[in-house]
């Protein structure tokens, strides 16, 4: 099933959305604590995610597939 990117933005902008980003933002923070210098690549809606990789990864891209 393919979800519209205007219903994961409007998901993502309401409070279940947000404790939704904040829940996986710490568990990526448990799994990958430094990326400095790596490449990190998001797949499907990956924008929510990807901002807190783009001061220390070498490369930050994202791939909505």
């Amino acid at each position: 099933m393919r979800v519209d990117v205007l219903a994961l933005q409007r998901f993502y902008a309401s409070p279940l959305g947000d404790a939704a980003r904040r829940a996986a933002e710490r568990r990526l923070n448990a799994l990958w604590p430094n990326v400095e210098g790596l490449d990190v690549l998001g797949l499907g809606y990956a924008a929510p995610y990807l901002d807190r990789f783009r001061a220390n990864a070498r490369r930050v891209r994202a791939d909505a597939g």
